[in-house]
């Protein structure tokens, strides 16, 4: 079966291309022919460009010393995105390029399409309700989404929930998610496991080298209102020792003596977290292959999307490895012991499984 996929491909961020390549791995290894459709979604690329050169005004001091740091910094950015752009190149078959217009009007054929996974249905993230994550374009009968999300369902537009009707099967990773469309459109909504977890660890871990940094701790960051995840990784540094490398943007709120590695790709991200001593993150991809990987984490989420991680970490009875600020982090994390994954490793193989098996059976509908 020949298999096309809408997603959020073309972000130059870590969970987005590594969920990508996961679900076209796991269709691949299930006999299937699984590409990504090249759909350029303006709203998502436009947060990854390189940054054009900075104006110098009299007006405005800091915009000398911009301009000084510019070749140097934009040499780091084309430095990662390349990265990111071959890791695409290698690992994720794409189509030709299509607009919105294109593909509303010229669909390619396919014979199942798959929306998902990742945030693709939340509105200020794609602008709006767009047609395309909500499959308007495929033909009735051929449509699943597959790990599809909005991180919150307060954030999908109103429009795109009649669209979210028109799907004919729709797994998604959010309890409050399937509840939410099941109350709002009258149809059923089955939980999946994100597609990172369609690899095992030892698919994951044949990309990367098995190595430990004793007593690294590896800091990520993102969105909004997540200051917290700093404040922690240097309260950890503080009583336990260790090193702090993250893979954003230099910032100075980290402090100078952390080891900035903006310039990693996917499989440099995958690196960084095998060989960590402890994960502390708001993402939920970071947390994901800290589970993958085995290995200790703390989370504190964004407060708005913070569903995926609860319900991931409620599943395995990890719900004491996530906080809601740096106050709650020293009011109830500092004495935590160390996760045995002995004792819920079966429950991770048990998911895996069970989710694979409802990607496998939906594909079989379609295709009767």
């Amino acid at each position: 079966m020949r298999i096309g996929i809408v997603t959020f491909h073309r972000a130059d961020n870590y969970g987005a291309v590594l969920q990508n390549f996961a679900l076209i791995s796991a269709l691949n290894r299930m006999g299937h022919e699984a590409y990504t459709i090249d759909y350029r979604c303006l709203c998502v690329e436009k947060n990854y460009q390189i940054r054009q050169r900075p104006k110098v005004s009299l007006k405005r001091p800091r915009s000398f010393l911009a301009a000084v740091k510019y070749p140097f910094s934009i040499q780091v950015e084309k430095a990662r995105k390349g990265r990111f752009d071959a890791f695409r190149k290698e690992r994720i078959p794409l189509t030709q390029s299509y607009t919105e217009e294109e593909l509303l009007e010229y669909p390619p054929e396919f014979d199942a399409y798959i929306a998902g996974s990742d945030q693709i249905w939340n509105g200020m993230i794609v602008g709006g309700h767009n047609p395309i994550y909500t499959l308007e374009f495929a033909p009735k009968g051929k449509k699943i989404a597959y790990g599809a999300s909005a991180g919150n369902s307060s954030l999908i537009p109103q429009e795109s929930y009649a669209a979210i009707g028109g799907i004919d099967y729709i797994l998604v990773r959010e309890l409050e998610l399937k509840h939410m469309i099941e109350q709002k459109i009258g149809k059923n909504a089955t939980l999946c496991l994100d597609p990172v977890f369609l690899l095992s660890r030892n698919e994951w871990m044949s990309m990367i080298q098995d190595r430990e940094c004793p007593r690294q701790i590896f800091l990520y960051r993102v969105g909004r209102g997540t200051q917290g995840v700093i404040d922690i990784a240097h309260e950890y540094a503080r009583k336990n020792g260790g090193k702090i490398v993250y893979p954003m943007a230099f910032d100075m709120k980290i402090g100078i003596s952390a080891d900035c590695r903006f310039t990693a790709g996917p499989i440099e991200f995958l690196q960084l977290i095998r060989e960590s001593e402890i994960v502390i993150a708001s993402s939920f991809h970071a947390v994901a292959f800290s589970i993958i990987f085995e290995k200790q984490f703390i989370a504190l989420p964004q407060k708005d999307t913070n569903s995926r991680i609860k319900d991931l970490l409620k599943m395995l009875g990890l719900e004491n490895r996530m906080y809601e600020s740096y106050e709650d982090y020293l009011k109830k994390g500092q004495h935590l012991r160390e996760i045995d994954y002995d004792s819920i490793r079966s429950i991770i193989t048990t998911e895996m499984e069970n989710s694979r098996c409802l990607l496998e059976e939906t594909l079989k509908h379609i295709s009767c």
